[in-house]
Formats: structure tokens, C-alpha cells, sequence
């Protein structure tokens, strides 16, 4: 904008041209008395001088001393031939002892035989002020003169007063044909660089003629092009109308801004143009805080701000202000410190940060921030050099915990939700400098959570709903989700242990949805499963990922409970044999083994836990109640030797009864795999004391709860953990009829040869099976199975005593075996010689 002096200067120039003919010419006619001390061309003063005390509008004014005579001012020639004078403007001021001064205007041509007297004032208002003189000209009566003067006297009186009578800024305005005006011009104040900036712009036809349409242009001041322009109607003589132009949006400081207005013919370019200074700021959130660190815990750690320039534009922090809750404010810079879009800053009282967390890539400016409250809520408030609030954060401490920082979640969102600001998750604590470890991203897909539902329907099957949530800001498109299984218990996703995928077409911003995938013939165990959420261009992905496990029921029968300790020698413990007779490995932590339920529901449960729990085929588990079972049998302490012990560390044992319980084992899925009822009668007939002897099992090709699966333990340990059974059978499978072995056998209970096994086949789908045992008389002295139904191969046995359970003595014997189906279409009739030796 150009200052008043610079204005005036030229106005003067102009003047000094038209004196230069002899003559004013050009109206409105003004005068300041701004060139210098001397009378400006064209004027003549008698007891008046040019003053630089006091004047109105720097540097000079009209000046006169006392009222002993008459003192006169005189103006340069004014042609009016073909003007009507209209108006007058003077502005006047008086010290104390001039308040009475008359002062008289007038106009007057050189020989003095035109004179019209226009105003005077004896008087004014108050003292040592300035006070407008606004003198209306009957302009009509100085038409067609050419040589007027306008006349300033300060007339003489009696009061002999050396009061001083000081005159500026005159004004001399004429009627023109056309003369349409600026006469004021306003913008908006408080606008940000990405507002619209309104200026209003009063006209007013001061002419005697309607005006044309006239064109209206906002421009900066030094003419670098036109902001806005519109197209004002026509104005009738002395009308006015506000014009409102809109300028698009300015970038951040002063802007000089010239309003102009152009018409066809207007007699009076002084008046077209007026400029204004307008103020424009940054918008809110040009500037965030995007960090706080308000209760540091390290050594030498300041408190400190992190600032984010989220925007498009550079911003210039000089003048910006930082301050907390209370009024006081301090200045970030003085110097012209720029921050570029997407940069960051940090703000602390000591220059030392950086040796804190290192390495730090980003400029530290040195403030003496206000102290940040880590005990009471408290406010951080940014401000730019206008004063306007570019940021606010009000934070409560229980946000986070001592030592680690509050972290912006995104820039678009309020400062002042708590919703806002989350504690760094960074293994930092913080992140000054760097990428906010919680700030969301355009594009982040991530998974919510899993849930799994097990169905056992014959072949187990499993529904895996997995959440996907949308946590950036822009929406989602062609996403999916990915389920993996660790099936062979490496902890490697690999590509043969790939699931199931699902796919979405699209989710907005801030929603999920649940994605429902099905697992089909899921081997039984438990397995480590991992779902990932997956979209191109994904920005984050450490929340892509969600691990949960999948446990599928075992079938039953693939543990057996194998061998029975129940009642142990005193001080001894007790304990269970599993056998794995399946085709996998099983982890059995997480397993039960339970009693019997009493008859109000109560009930021994021992779980199994332990670093070694993988129970693999063809091998054996000893759940024991404590470790003395090592100091038992030594054996077991050897790893090497393949058998596992699980010790559940129960001083009041497993709870069996010693003449008789069930051993109940179930699996991860709550599925019984195992029941045992037994009893203390399973015990062989004649083996004497059973108490520090086991039950071991005999044949697990039939039903655990028939005793011809059980025997006592033989030999003089009475028990064999870990190892097989001394009087385990097994089945064949071969072809023929009836077989018999061991033949000759000796059930003498050394555990050698002690049970005779009869093994059979049938071809029929099923049949009844009876068998005898005859002396050599052909005495019937025992009846082995009497209405057995079967199908296929199976087996008995005859441990070599009678019907009334007395040993036999030695001898050859004879084994019948007859066999029928329910129709009675096939029969199959054998005999087999067997020897009883001791």
C-alpha cells in the first residue's frame, strides 16, 4: 500500500503542474503542506507560516501566531469556468488562549472586486485537538471564474492573545458531470489462507449525471494481476451502493489489496481507487500436535511437544506461541522457521533431547514451553503470530503411564477427543521424530480378533470367524483374509499347511465385518493357527496378524489307559500308564485323568502339564501323583529311553480306591477317550498280595471295562511303567481256525508263559463262539466263552485253572471251539491238544 506521504507527493506534483500554468485546474483540489517549510507554489501567506509542530498529517500544516493583526493565507489561482465548487474540507486546531480567534474563509479574485465570504469560526470545540471544517460552497455564484483565491484570514481583535491557529488537509471538491467514487473499502477480518476473503466496496456518483455500469477489480497493490472484478450498475446523481466481491483464498501474511473502479468519461481518476491491508492466517490444524511427552522418567529427559505439518503448504513458525492451561504463552521463534508438508518438529526447554533418543532426523527448537502438568489434567494450545489458535490438546494423565508418551492417532480427528491420543505402543515408549507408532494410515486393513467354533459331527470341522476391521482412512477394496495351521508343529507357516482364504469386495473407513471360513476334516490335537488380513498397498502390518489355536477331539481309543497302580506300597505313589496305539503324535497337556464320580458329583481330576508332554506312537505316558515314582524305577528318569512322565504333584495321589475305582481320560475337547471301571477281583486268582502290583492290560483289541482285557502284573516288581506288558497279548490276524500258544504253557505265575492264548477266524459276518477245555477223561473242567459274539479273527485265553478257579494239574488237555451263526446256516466245529507243564 502506498503511505499517505507517497500519495500526497504526487498529489502535489500535480498541483505544482497546474501552478505551473497559473491556474487549478483539477478538482478535487487538495493541499497538505507536505513539500517543505516553504509556502507551497502558488500560495501566498501574510502572518501565516509552514510549521512542522504539530501538524495532522506529517510533516508540515498551516501556521498562525497571535491575532494583533490580520494574517492571510492565499491559495493558488482556481479555475472554476467551467466547474460548480461544492464542498470544503479543512481540518483546524487551537491551543488554549486561540479558542476565540475568529478564523474567516472566503473567496476573492485579485483586485478584490469579487468577494463571497464562505464561513467563520469564532470558536472551536476543544483545545489542542484537531476538528473537521466542513463548509458547504454555493457553488454557483463562483461559476465562470477563472482567477479566484481561496482565502484563510485570522482577523485581528483586542485580546492581543499569542495563541497559535494551526490548518491541514484542505480539501476543495467540485461538481463534475461524471464522477462516480471509491468511498470505502473493507475485508473480512480473521481469514485463513483457505477461506474466501469478502471485500466490500462502497460507490458513490458524486457527479450530476447517472452513471454507465461501471467495472469494479480487486487487485494486490503492486498490480500482479486481478483477484476478483464485477460489474456495478448505474448509479443516479448522489446515489451509493455497496459492491461485494469474493477473492479466492490468499496465502498466509499482509496482503495490500487495491480496489478500482473504472467508467466511461469519469472526470475525477482521484477518486477510483482505495487500498485496504488485510491480515491473513493459517487455518486450524495447519500445525498439529502429533506427541507429548508430559511425564518423562528417563535421565536428562526434558518434557517435550512433537509438531506435524499434515498440510500441502510450508508454514512459518516465526511468532507462533505455545501454552498450557494457564494465560501464559511462550514464543516458539522469532526467526523465520519454515516447517514443509509432512515434516515434524519437536519443541523442548533444553537443547539436549537429542541425546536422548537418538538418533532424532528432525530439527529441535528450544522454547521455554510451559511446565506440562503430569498429576492434573492440563492443555497444550498452539497459536500462529495473529493470535489464532491453530491447535489445542487437553490430555488427562491417566492416558498413559510415567516415561511414555501420548501419540496423535490421526490429524483429521478432533484434538480434543480422548479417543484422539493413545499411549506409544513403541518399544521406545515414544517417538519423537518418527512416525507415530499408533497414527493411523490411509490404507490399514487389520484383524480384529478370531473366533473359533468346534462342530463334532462324526468328521470334525471347524468355523473360524475372523474380524476384519477397516482402521485407516480411505475404504478398502478387494480384501481377504488367509488362515494358515501349523500342522507340523514348527512354528513355519508354509504353503502345504495353507487352510482356507475368504474375500470381501470392499469396506469403508472405521467398519468390520465378520468373514466366516470352514475348516473341514481337522485332525484331532491342538494346532497353532494363524489368520492375516490382506490388501494391496497395506501400510501397516504389524496388526495384519492374529494367532489363536485350533483343538480338535482325539477318537476315541487312540490313548488307552494301559496300566493301573491303585494301590500303591505305603509311602508310594500312584499312577496311570497311557499307550498311544494311534498312527500321531499327541500332546497330552491339557489332558485329564479322573476317579470315579461319587454319588454327590465329587470327583479326582488331575490335569497334565509339563515340558514334556508329546506322547508318540507306539509310546507310553506315566502320569504319577509325585516323583517318587523315579526313585521306584530308576529307568523312568532316563530320557533316552523313550518312556514319558508327567508328575501332576498331588500329596493326596489320584484318588483311587484300592478295591476298585474307573481311570477316566479325556481329552483338550473335554471327549472321553478312555474309561476304565476296574476292580480289585481282576486280580489273578492265587497270585497272593496284590498291594505295590499293577492291573496291566492284556489285549486292547476289545473293550477296555471286559476283565479278560486285565491281568496282574507278574514277576516280582508287580508292574512295569513305561515298558510293555509282561502279559500283553496280541492279536493275529492269520487265517487259520484255532491256534494255541504258548503250547506247552506253565501258569505258575512267574510271569513267563502263564495265560494260554486260543486264537480263532471265522468266515461268517458274525457267529456265536462257545469253548471248553477237556481233561484227558473227557471231562469238562472248564468253559472258556460260552455265547461270545464275534465276527472275524478274535481270541480267548485259560489261564489253567477250573470253573472253580483251582490250578489244573499237569497234564494234556483238550480245547473245543464251536462256533454258529444266528441262522444256523454255518457251523464250524475244532479241537486242539493243549500241555499244562509247571
Amino acid at each position: 500500500m502506498f503511505s499517505s506521504v507517497a500519495l500526497r507527493t504526487a498529489a502535489c506534483i500535480i498541483l505544482c503542474a497546474c501552478c505551473a500554468s497559473g491556474q487549478i485546474s483539477q478538482f478535487p483540489y487538495e493541499e497538505h503542506f507536505d513539500l517543505s517549510l516553504q509556502p507551497p507554489p502558488g500560495w501566498e501567506l501574510v502572518g501565516f507560516t509552514i510549521s512542522s509542530t504539530t501538524p495532522r498529517s506529517t510533516p508540515s500544516c498551516l501556521s498562525a501566531t497571535g491575532n494583533t493583526q490580520d494574517r492571510v493565507a492565499r491559495s493558488p489561482h482556481l479555475n472554476l469556468r467551467d466547474r460548480i465548487a461544492s464542498e470544503l474540507v479543512f481540518y483546524e486546531r487551537r491551543t488554549s488562549t486561540a479558542i476565540r480567534y475568529r478564523l474567516s474563509v472566503s473567496f476573492i479574485d485579485d483586485s478584490s472586486s469579487f468577494k463571497l465570504a464562505v464561513a467563520h469560526f469564532d470558536s472551536i470545540p476543544v483545545a489542542g485537538s484537531y476538528v473537521e471544517r466542513k463548509c458547504t460552497i454555493p457553488g454557483a455564484q463562483l461559476t465562470g471564474y477563472r482567477g479566484l483565491r481561496l482565502v484563510f484570514a485570522v482577523l485581528r481583535d483586542s485580546t492581543s492573545s499569542s495563541g497559535v491557529l494551526r490548518i491541514d488537509d484542505i480539501t476543495l471538491s467540485t461538481e463534475l458531470q461524471r464522477d462516480v467514487a471509491i468511498r470505502s473499502v473493507t475485508a473480512m477480518t480473521g481469514m485463513t489462507s483457505r477461506d474466501t476473503v469478502m471485500v466490500a466496496v462502497l460507490l458513490r456518483n458524486g457527479g450530476r449525471e447517472s452513471s454507465p455500469p461501471s467495472n469494479v477489480t480487486v487487485n494486490t497493490c503492486q498490480e500482479s494481476g486481478v483477484l476478483a472484478q464485477t460489474l456495478a450498475p448505474s448509479l443516479t446523481p448522489k446515489d451509493s451502493l455497496l459492491v461485494v466481491l469474493r477473492v479466492p483464498p490468499l496465502p498466509p501474511g499482509e496482503h495490500c489489496l487495491t480496489c478500482r473502479i473504472t467508467v466511461d468519461g469519469d472526470e475525477n481518476p482521484a477518486n477510483d481507487s482505495l487500498s485496504v491491508l488485510l491480515q491473513v492466517g493459517y487455518p486450524s490444524a495447519a500445525i498439529v500436535v502429533s506427541e507429548i511427552m508430559f511425564s518423562p522418567v528417563r535421565e536428562d529427559e526434558p518434557e517435550w511437544i512433537e509438531l506435524h505439518n499434515p498440510g500441502p503448504d510450508t508454514v512459518d513458525l516465526s511468532g507462533f506461541t505455545i501454552s498450557d492451561n494457564s494465560s501464559s504463552k511462550a514464543l516458539l521463534t522469532s526467526q523465520r522457521t519454515v516447517l514443509s508438508p509432512g515434516r515434524l518438529l519437536l519443541v523442548s526447554r533444553s537443547p539436549d533431547l537429542p541425546f536422548v533418543y537418538q538418533p532424532i532426523d528432525v530439527s529441535v527448537l528450544v522454547s521455554a514451553i510451559p511446565s506440562l502438568n503430569n498429576t492434573t489434567p492440563d492443555a497444550v494450545v498452539l497459536r500462529d503470530g495473529s493470535g489464532r489458535t491453530i491447535d489445542s490438546v487437553w490430555y488427562h494423565p491417566d492416558w498413559s503411564d510415567p516415561g511414555i508418551s501420548i501419540e496423535r492417532v490421526d490429524w483429521m480427528l478432533p484434538s480434543i477427543m480422548p479417543s484422539t491420543w493413545k499411549p506409544s505402543q513403541d518399544s521406545s515408549l515414544a517417538t519423537p521424530g518418527r512416525q507415530n507408532s499408533v497414527q493411523r494410515m490411509d490404507l490399514d486393513l487389520s484383524m480384529a480378533g478370531v473366533h473359533v467354533q468346534l462342530f463334532m459331527d462324526g468328521s470334525p470341522s471347524v468355523t473360524i470367524v475372523a474380524r476384519l476391521r477397516n482402521s485407516g482412512r480411505n475404504g478398502v477394496h478387494d480384501a481377504r483374509v488367509v488362515i494358515f495351521a501349523d500342522t507340523s508343529g514348527d512354528g513355519m507357516l508354509a504353503a502345504e499347511e495353507f487352510i482356507a482364504q475368504s474375500s470381501i469386495g470392499g469396506l469403508p473407513s472405521s467398519d468390520s465385518i465378520d468373514i466366516a471360513i470352514v475348516w473341514h476334516n481337522v485332525p484331532p490335537g491342538r494346532f497353532s493357527c494363524t489368520a492375516i488380513a490382506q490388501v494391496d498397498g497395506d501400510e501397516r502390518s504389524s496388526n495384519d496378524t492374529a494367532y489363536f489355536d485350533v483343538v480338535a477331539s482325539f477318537p476315541p481309543g487312540d490313548i488307552l489307559v494301559n496300566e493301573i497302580m491303585f494301590d500303591p506300597n505305603p509311602g508310594k505313589s500312584e499312577w496311570i500308564e497311557l499307550f498311544n496305539r494311534g498312527v500321531r503324535s499327541v500332546d497330552l497337556s491339557g489332558w485329564s485323568v479322573s476317579d470315579r464320580p461319587t454319588t454327590s458329583g465329587g470327583q479326582v481330576r488331575t490335569f497334565m502339564h509339563g515340558s514334556r508332554t508329546i506322547l508318540h506312537p507306539g509310546g507310553y505316558a506315566i502320569v504319577a501323583a509325585d516323583s517318587s515314582l523315579f526313585e521306584q524305577y530308576e529307568w523312568l528318569a532316563d530320557t533316552a529311553a523313550g518312556a514319558l512322565t508327567v508328575i501332576v504333584n498331588r500329596t493326596s495321589g489320584l484318588g483311587l480306591n484300592t478295591d476298585g475305582d474307573a481311570v477316566i481320560l479325556k481329552d483338550l475337547t473335554e471327549r472321553t477317550i478312555d474309561s476304565i471301571a476296574f476292580s480289585d477281583d481282576w486280580h489273578l486268582r492265587g497270585i497272593g498280595e496284590t498291594q505295590g502290583r499293577s492291573l496291566e492290560r492284556t489285549r486292547i483289541d476289545i473293550d477296555g471295562n471286559d476283565q479278560r482285557a486285565w491281568s496282574s502284573a507278574p514277576g516280582p516288581l508287580g508292574c512295569s511303567p513305561g515298558k510293555a506288558n509282561v502279559s500283553r497279548i496280541d492279536v493275529d490276524r492269520s487265517p487259520s481256525a484255532l491256534n494255541i500258544s504258548p503250547n506247552p504253557f506253565s501258569p505258575d505265575g512267574d510271569g513267563f508263559e502263564d495265560i494260554a492264548v486260543i486264537r480263532f477266524s471265522v468266515v461268517s459276518p458274525t457267529v456265536v463262539v462257545r469253548a471248553l477245555v477237556f481233561d484227558i477223561f473227557g471231562r469238562a473242567v472248564r468253559t472258556i466263552a460260552d455265547g461270545l459274539w464275534t465276527s472275524g479273527s478274535n481270541l480267548i485265553t485259560w489261564d489253567g485253572k477250573n470253573d472253580n478257579g483251582r490250578s489244573m494239574p499237569m497234564g494234556m488237555y483238550i480245547v473245543l471251539l464251536e462256533a454258529s451263526d444266528p441262522a444256523g446256516t454255518a457251523h464250524i466245529r475244532e479241537k486242539l491238544a493243549i500241555a499244562l507243564v509247571r
